[in-house]
Formats: C-alpha cells, sequence, structure tokens
C-alpha cells in the first residue's frame, strides 16, 4: 500500500468507497501506523486527537473555549456545558445518569486493558504517554489495569492546558 494515499485510493480495495469512512494515518506516520495492532491505532489517534484540539485552542478568544475533564462531567458540568456552546440541556437528571451507567464502546471493544497482548500494552503506552503525562493523566497499564481511573492529579486539567499553550488558554 501507498502510505501517502488516503485508504480509499489504494488501487488493491473490493470496495474503495468503503475506506473513505475510516481513519488512517499518511505520508510518514502511514507505514508505521498500517503496523500498530487495533489498540496501537486507537491510542495513536487518541494522542493526535488531542493534540490538534489542543493546538488549535491557542487561536480562539477566551471566551469560546472550555476545558472539561470526562471523568468530572456530572449532572451540573453537562447543563453549564450544553448553555456554553449555546444549547438548553435536553436531558432530564434521570436519563443522563442512564447514559452514563452504559458501558461505552461496547460493539467492536478492544477487550480489558489486562487482556491485551505485550504488543498492544507496549503501543498504547508508547503513543499515549507524551500528552497523557503532559495532561497529568496516567498512562502506565500497570497502574491502569486494576484500578478505577483517576481524575487528572493536580494541577487541574485546566491549568494544565493553559501551560501547554503557553499560558494562553
Amino acid at each position: 500500500r501507498d502510505a501517502r494515499l488516503a485508504l480509499g485510493y489504494q488501487g488493491d480495495l473490493l470496495r474503495p468507497h468503503h475506506a473513505f469512512s475510516r481513519l488512517a494515518a499518511l505520508g510518514e506516520d502511514g507505514e508505521r501506523w498500517g503496523r500498530l495492532t487495533r489498540v496501537g491505532k486507537l491510542a495513536y489517534f487518541w494522542r493526535r486527537l488531542n493534540e490538534a484540539v489542543l493546538r488549535d485552542l491557542v487561536s480562539l478568544p477566551e471566551t469560546a473555549k472550555r476545558v472539561q475533564a470526562l471523568e468530572r462531567l456530572d449532572y451540573d458540568a453537562y447543563a453549564e456545558l450544553a448553555r456554553f456552546i449555546g444549547f438548553v440541556p435536553a436531558l432530564p437528571r434521570g436519563a443522563f445518569a442512564e447514559l452514563v451507567a452504559e458501558k461505552p464502546g461496547t460493539r467492536g471493544s478492544t477487550g480489558e486493558a489486562r487482556d491485551w497482548s505485550a504488543a498492544e500494552a507496549a503501543e498504547f503506552e508508547a503513543e499515549v504517554a507524551p500528552l497523557a503525562q503532559q495532561l497529568g493523566y496516567e498512562w502506565r497499564l500497570s497502574a491502569l489495569r486494576d484500578e478505577p481511573r483517576p481524575a487528572p492529579s493536580a494541577p487541574s486539567l485546566a491549568s494544565r492546558v493553559r501551560t501547554l499553550l503557553g499560558g494562553r488558554s
């Protein structure tokens, strides 16, 4: 395959139109990305997506941005976030609680981290560690496997993002 081309432009696909909806790294990262496990690919995109969001935050005025840690997203934070983006909060408190209680990602799951292969674990840590460390999140699987996922350590996620943005958030 040609790592410079999007998946839909690869000549050997039976149904090229199916590939246009798939995420894939291109260019210099494309060949390396193609060798990653499914866990490694997800970790790669977690990092790249969040790095892009942080870069884009720099150009926004203070009144147009907000940092919200998902592990601290309770009903009151959801309602405040909805109002911030200009919507009336649509979910009643009970429906929000039901949504939070559902297990995310049950379709097409990568399985539990404790069941990952050595290659999957190594790729996850290598891809996630640089940004997770900057944001104050644990990234070592040995610490994540059997413990609930804690909120970022002090200082707050918002202040860490401000620091990453050079004092501008």
